[in-house]
């Protein structure tokens, strides 16, 4: 997961206790929970970064009302960890290593998501309108957006499938004209 580095990190934590709730869930009805490790960017925000290693353990004792047992189960199957920001090889080897990806989908991260093939699932913020064009996009290319539903989404996130690569005779001469009567 991803959001934090512009300030809108604080999203997060619902999705943070949409995961415990799923996870609490599933073992309370005896599905079996494989080992689940939830990793979240925060990139240069240092401060979401302090206040989601707080709310990790927080979370998950209160998704399980005072059940020890419980409690002991989700933390041994249920792993959160924040990350400072990246380079950008290391957040493409997340990016394509991992089962689901939940970001905003800002320009380099839309970029990212496609170029990758990621798992992506995508989080409107109603707000930055200047993105639903980047979420049509990757809608588009199999990514699916989420709400309350990102616990089971998560669970079988689709990669994304670029569908209309650059090819010699497309964008690519179209700029290739463009420069040529522009610069000669």
């Amino acid at each position: 997961m991803t959001m934090g580095s512009q300030g809108v990190g604080g999203i997060l934590f619902k999705y943070i206790d949409q995961i415990v709730a799923g996870a609490v869930q599933d073992i309370r009805a005896g599905r079996p929970l494989k080992d689940l490790d939830v990793i979240i960017l925060c990139g240069a925000n240092q401060g979401l970064q302090q206040d989601l290693n707080v709310y990790y353990d927080q979370a998950m004792i209160e998704g399980c009302k005072g059940d020890p047992q419980l409690f002991v189960q989700l933390k041994e199957h249920l792993h959160f960890a924040s990350l400072p920001k990246l380079k950008l090889e290391e957040m493409a080897v997340i990016g394509k290593a991992s089962d689901a990806f939940l970001s905003k989908p800002g320009g380099g991260t839309t970029a990212e998501v496609l170029s990758g093939e990621f798992p992506m699932l995508i989080h409107r913020e109603q707000k930055h309108f200047w993105e639903f064009g980047n979420i049509e996009e990757l809608l588009a290319a199999g990514a699916e957006e989420v709400n309350s539903d990102f616990y089971e989404k998560a669970k079988k996130a689709n990669r994304v499938k670029v569908l209309s690569p650059i090819k010699k005779g497309t964008v690519y001469d179209f700029i290739a004209n463009l420069w040529k009567t522009r610069f000669g």
